[in-house]
Order: structure tokens, then sequence, then C-alpha cells
């Protein structure tokens, strides 16, 4: 049993997610992948918590990571229901993170200056 079969794939990319907001802030200047080896699947609820490490993915082969996380930085539309015809839904920067294991994947879509994010999966 790997340490992914402890959790989903949606609490690991909330848990990158948050991190990264912690750790590097809100704009990428480029997309970025990153290699996820789990360490403690209980602390995933906490992003200051060790729960998984990071390692950044410069162009080198698996090394047995658990998952794969993409990170990028995208203008996306704001869910907005008051347009009128002919206007156009406000775009605001947005960061998503994708992680990745197995032919499964999560994904989690914040807004710059916005606590709350969206989850797909």
């Amino acid at each position: 049993m790997s340490a992914l079969d402890l959790v989903t794939l949606s609490d690991l990319a909330r848990w990158v997610e948050a991190r990264l907001d912690l750790t590097i802030g809100f704009v990428i200047p480029e997309p970025q992948g990153y290699g996820v080896t789990i360490i403690d699947p209980s602390l995933l609820h906490d992003p200051e918590a060790p729960a998984a490490r990071l390692c950044p993915l410069l162009g080198a082969a698996d090394r047995g990571f658990d998952a794969v996380a993409m990170v990028i930085n995208q203008w996306a539309s704001v869910a907005d229901t008051h347009r009128g015809p002919g206007e156009f839904a406000a775009r605001r920067r947005a960061r998503l993170v994708i992680v990745s294991c197995d032919g499964s994947r999560a994904s989690v879509l914040r807004w710059e200056h916005d606590p709350l994010v969206a989850f797909t999966s």
C-alpha cells in the first residue's frame, strides 16, 4: 500500500495549492512542475505541516514520486450571472494546480486576492 492509497487526489491538490500560496506567493513567472512525495497523509489538512514534499521537475526523469503537480497562472473568467447582452465576464488572474497520478487527476483554481478555491476532479 502506498501513501497515495490513504488520501484522495483532491485533498492532495488542495494541500499543494495552499502550500504554494504560503511559500512562493501567488504569481509564478512560468508553468512549473513538481514531483509530490507524501510524508504524512494525516497532516494534509494543514498547509504549514510537512504532509508532503514538493520537488521541482526540471526535466528530470521520474524519481518515484507519489504524484505530479503542474502549476500555472492564467487569466480566467469569474462566474458572473449579471451581464447584459454583449458584455463579457470579468477576468482575473488565477492559479491552477493540477495533481495527477496513474491517469487520475484533481485540480484546484484560486483567484488572486481570494482565499477560496474552486475544486474540480
